[in-house]
């Protein structure tokens, strides 16, 4: 999205161009980030409650989170904030 030309080296981006290289990688970005904070969270959670099962005195030091909620803002989060980095990165390396 930040590149001054395309890869031919002459031909510079139109603002249409420009503004879909920002929103294609959206939906990959966010699936990811919903998906490993899914994981993520979820191992934790279910390790957290195998572990108060079998030590009943166990008690934890965090307060319970909403995989579903932290999977979402995850996702949002990867879909803007690494987007905007990744953007931002390419334009500065690429020629």
């Amino acid at each position: 999205a930040f590149q001054r030309t395309l890869l031919d080296g002459h031909t510079r981006p139109t603002l249409s161009s420009r503004f879909l290289a920002f929103l294609v990688p959206m939906p990959e970005l966010f699936r990811a980030g919903v998906m490993a904070s899914t994981v993520g969270y979820g191992l934790t959670s279910a390790l957290i409650s195998l572990r108060t099962m079998f030590l009943p005195s166990y008690v934890a030091q965090t307060s319970p989170v909403s995989v579903p909620l932290a999977a979402l803002y995850t996702g949002v989060f990867m879909a803007l904030v690494s987007n905007i980095r990744y953007q931002l990165l390419q334009g500065l390396v690429e020629p």
